[in-house]
């Protein structure tokens, strides 16, 4: 039964981006595709976190791209600003972030390596946790970045995340509906072989591939979220 309803809210979701081509506006087709994925990922997101879209924010003035899907614990702190779904968020609450292509281009890659720079922590001008996180010396794990892809205008583009510098050196996920899986760095057996140093996975079944996705997206959304250490003080003064 659980097999049957997941394939058919996929069907669901790969219909109602067909249905919505012909529309001329592309930010509201661009909005309608985003909530054509969000009611798919709600499937298996726990109660404890919400989504958004909009901006990611730290204490220290910086602010990301727009990102299209924001998932943030609602236990920590609460958007800054949020109506009908669009706000702006704190960092320090956001555990996943997701862009959604109609379709996937170099130039999207490109956009979507900008993304992940405002959310590593290694990068000296992207976004930073306010407090000091529960993991050793004070550190706390950072956003997921990740990106979905309806369709796509040409099939190497793992050898194109491969060659993004950006991309290669994060733990990102890509997803292109019916075509493949980009991922981190699994720990597979010796024998599970994978191109591309085993982050670049294709399925014979059409919804294994976007399973796969929203699995590794939600994999360790508890440990993101518990490593953070928020404090209201941090933001409030």
């Amino acid at each position: 039964m659980h097999e049957g309803i997941y394939r058919a809210k996929i069907a669901e979701l790969r219909s109602m981006f067909s249905a919505t081509k012909l529309m001329r506006h592309n930010g509201e087709k661009g909005s309608l595709r985003e909530a054509f994925l969000v009611n798919l990922i709600q499937l298996f997101l726990p109660c404890n976190y919400g989504i958004g879209s909009g901006i990611v924010i730290d204490r220290f003035g910086r602010q990301s791209v727009q990102v299209d899907i924001v998932i943030y614990d609602k236990r920590a702190m609460p958007p800054v600003l949020e109506a009908a779904g669009r706000g702006i968020y704190p960092i320090d609450s956001v555990v996943r972030v997701i862009e959604v292509k109609s379709n996937v281009k170099k130039e999207s890659l490109d956009q979507f390596g900008e993304m992940i720079k405002c959310f590593d922590p290694n990068n000296p001008h992207g976004l930073k946790v306010a407090s000091s996180g529960r993991l050793p010396g004070g550190q706390a794990y950072y956003p997921v970045c990740a990106m979905f892809g309806f369709e796509s205008s040409y099939r190497d583009f793992a050898e194109e995340c491969e060659r993004n510098p950006i991309i290669s050196g994060s733990p990102s996920l890509i997803c292109l509906d019916g075509v493949g899986l980009w991922t981190h760095k699994p720990n597979y057996p010796a024998e599970f072989q994978l191109p591309y140093d085993g982050r670049y996975m294709t399925f014979h079944d059409d919804t294994h591939g976007l399973r796969m996705f929203i699995g590794m997206l939600f994999d360790q959304i508890d440990a993101t979220a518990q490593s953070r250490g928020y404090c209201p003080l941090d933001w409030l003064l």
